[in-house]
């Protein structure tokens, strides 16, 4: 059995101080809402740091913790943020 990365949405940035902190999938931190992060485990460069965690472009949005992609606006709406706070990209009404 060999470590595995965490998943599509998810990251582990503890400096690995901790066993207990690196044994179970559920150890690793979900990107926040308003972020995504598509890479599904095959990158550990794509999954060790908060900042691994992509905030969604213009016109997009992430509801949820742990997005793997973001959702295009719905017809009528619009988000004109490029990307520089996720906050400003975690609900389709922002």
């Amino acid at each position: 059995t060999s470590c595995s990365i965490c998943g599509a949405g998810k990251y582990l940035s503890d400096a690995g101080t901790s066993a207990t902190a690196h044994d179970s999938e559920s150890d690793c931190s979900l990107c926040v809402a308003g972020k995504y992060l598509t890479d599904d485990g095959t990158s550990l460069s794509l999954h060790d740091s908060e900042s691994d965690c992509t905030i969604c472009g213009a016109g997009l949005y992430a509801s949820h913790a742990g997005s793997i992609s973001c959702t295009i606006c719905a017809a009528g709406r619009h988000l004109a943020d490029s990307g520089t706070a996720a906050s400003a990209h975690d609900t389709e009404s922002d």
